[in-house]
């Protein structure tokens, strides 16, 4: 009897820090948790490579607050200074993204690309990716600040605010009268006495 060993799933995540960075409400090891939980979630039986944070450290704006943390978090920090070139940032990730593409299939794994960013541009990467059967997970920026191009070529298309770090507030209940069908907000007092009994 022949045993088949299925090729095993490696995923990579690559963070455009410049267009989606993390709120500040959130810390660089709560991050590394709730990626991690939307991996699992969504590429069944993968391991994560690495995680790469690429930003520039000469922009005071666009780089993050605490770099120690996220270093310490597991994150691999890719300093990416401009070179008054725009486009620096997103030639290194893509490089990357591409290689590690190439590594992973060369080696017998299925490689698993996951990308953080709101920018259109990586969109025919993905494209590129898929037509060689490289899953891709999008987790992107808020709407209003993100490319539809690149959400149409995502494989699975995340809000990272909402889906992944789980910022999204629970409205509070809303209790419907039974007597006039109208709506109306309860407020719920604890610890009062009961009136005497008659």
């Amino acid at each position: 009897m022949t045993c088949t060993i299925m090729p095993e799933k490696q995923t990579a995540v690559f963070w455009d820090w410049e267009n989606c960075p993390l709120p500040a409400e959130v810390s660089p090891a709560a991050a590394a948790k709730a990626i991690q939980s939307a991996v699992s979630e969504h590429i069944d039986g993968s391991r994560i490579e690495m995680r790469r944070v690429y930003f520039d450290p000469l922009k005071a704006q666009q780089r993050p607050r605490d770099p120690s943390g996220l270093d310490s978090s597991g994150f691999d920090l890719v300093h990416t200074p401009t070179r008054n070139m725009k486009e620096t940032l997103d030639k290194k990730l893509i490089a990357d993204v591409l290689t590690f593409a190439w590594d992973c299939s060369s080696g017998g794994g299925k490689p698993c690309v996951v990308l953080i960013t709101s920018d259109g541009d990586y969109a025919y990467t993905l494209a590129k990716l898929q037509d060689r059967c490289v899953f891709n997970v999008v987790m992107y920026g808020p709407q209003c600040q993100t490319a539809n191009i690149l959400l149409q070529n995502a494989k699975v298309a995340l809000s990272f605010r909402d889906e992944v770090l789980k910022l999204t507030k629970t409205p509070p209940p809303v209790i419907t009268a039974p007597d006039t069908g109208t709506t109306t907000s309860t407020t719920i007092t604890t610890n009062t006495p009961l009136p005497p009994a008659s």
